[in-house]
């Protein structure tokens, strides 16, 4: 027999919104819920939030249709451009390399908007082969944004859908979403149909209703069920069946926000770094964001395959959207006990083989307590291993080296510790040793020779 474990599909849309909302706030995300009339703190709050899925997801609609209308304006306008089809803008758009925004503006998207629409489709016609393209366009965000529980979940489903037998395949495959009320074009997540279940059962149950009482509604729902339409039948209620959820006309909307981009030249390709809407340049990785989510989401599924990252996996800093959110992140009162502990696991895996099981047990035992301790903790860690690096560059080259040798220096001793380094750490260990080297290098002490 085979359980197949699945993640549910109506949490992962709202999710995937949250997380693209959460992407781009900075960058134009509040400035379109402002001209949506989120005004307050507690408006965007709301937005920012996205705790309505429906809303949440009729703004998104708005955004994306908005957006997409403003990226193909210039292109449609471009007297050099002969002839105008989806190839010919993919084309078109490497010519504006030089715009960094604008750039990054055609991956939030193409790869990531268009994918959460696509998604929709896929689950309300029960599509797989749409569904899984718009999950594995969408997962680099997951890997970039560190967003560990969906990117773990969905790299694992995709991975058990390829072990399973032909015949759980077809199951999967053709059983993707379902319909409750027969309509082909209406399907849902099984764990939104739970949730319509459950909503149903509670209308038969009082406040402090028990265990038993549960029982009882379950085992009867449908003749309940029967006896309410009956009811309400010869009382010449309102029966008819659930009709589709309207959406008020958003053209005045999507309007709205696009005069917005115009009036600032926002998506008007000229050459310019990597900036928001209201001016703020942006962190230099996130133009590689989806580049950057591709290469962490291979070495997750690497890991899956091979029976291990899965249970423990060292968490890398996200790639940062804003300048700010970098210096946030640096600051070690910012960051999470779990984050702290990752470093100091990237530290002692940069030691001496010799060293690190005494420090293993050492750091075992300093990260059992309060975050407050763990900090103090990691900030002896990196003095000890600041001075250990320092002996051993000088006892390997010497204290008369000069700058343009310090590059060459660099790399030995991150292949001397990628050699000696447990598979498990390897990645983690590699950068913490590069920022440390880097920030050895920067020391007045290095410099003054």
């Amino acid at each position: 027999d085979w359980i197949v474990l699945s993640p549910g599909l109506g949490h992962e849309e709202s999710n995937m919104i949250k997380a693209y909302t959460e992407m781009t706030w900075e960058v134009l995300m509040k400035d379109f819920a402002k001209t949506q009339g989120y005004v307050s703190e507690k408006a965007l709050a709301f937005f920012k939030s996205c705790s309505d899925h429906h809303i949440s997801f009729d703004n998104l609609q708005k955004f994306y249709i908005a957006l997409w209308y403003e990226l193909l304006y210039p292109y449609i306008h471009d007297s050099t451009v002969q002839g105008h089809s989806a190839q010919g803008y993919l084309e078109w758009t490497l010519s504006t390399m030089d715009d960094k925004t604008y750039q990054f503006m055609v991956t939030t998207v193409m790869k990531y908007c268009q994918s959460i629409m696509l998604f929709r489709e896929g689950v309300r016609e029960n599509s797989y082969a749409k569904l899984t393209t718009a999950r594995r366009q969408f997962a680099p965000l997951w890997s970039s944004r560190n967003h560990t529980k969906y990117d773990r979940l969905v790299a694992a489903a995709e991975i058990e859908m390829l072990r399973a037998p032909d015949a759980i395949k077809s199951v999967l495959t053709t059983h993707v979403s379902f319909s409750r009320f027969g309509d082909p074009n209406s399907h849902q997540g099984i764990d939104y149909v739970l949730e319509e279940f459950n909503r149903e059962v509670k209308r038969w149950i009082t406040r402090h209703g028990d265990a038993n009482t549960w029982k009882k509604v379950i085992r009867n729902i449908d003749r309940l069920s029967s006896l309410r339409s009956a009811v309400e039948k010869s009382l010449c209620l309102n029966t008819a069946k659930r009709s589709p959820r309207t959406r008020p006309n958003s053209s005045h909307d999507i309007t709205t926000f696009r005069q917005h981009l115009r009036s600032n030249n926002y998506l008007t390709p000229h050459t310019r770094e990597l900036q928001s809407l209201e001016g703020v340049m942006l962190d230099e990785d996130t133009i590689n964001i989806h580049k950057l989510g591709n290469q962490r989401r291979i070495e997750l599924i690497n890991g899956i395959v091979q029976g291990r990252l899965f249970a423990h996996r060292s968490r890398l800093p996200p790639v940062f959207i804003t300048r700010t959110e970098r210096i946030f992140y640096s600051k070690d009162q910012n960051k999470t006990k779990s984050e702290l502990k990752c470093e100091i696991e990237g530290l002692i895996a940069g030691l001496p083989i010799e060293m690190q099981a005494y420090m293993d047990i050492q750091a075992d035992s300093a990260t059992k307590g309060k975050k407050s301790d763990i900090i103090i903790y990691l900030q002896q860690l990196r003095e000890t291993v600041h001075d250990i690096l320092e002996d051993n560059l000088h006892a390997k080259f010497g204290s008369d080296y000069s700058w343009h040798s310090r590059a060459q220096i660099l790399v030995i001793l991150v292949r001397e510790t990628q050699s000696a380094t447990q598979t498990r750490r390897y990645t983690v260990a590699t950068t913490d040793l590069f920022q440390l080297l880097h920030g050895s290098f920067l020391n007045s002490r290095f410099m003054s020779k």
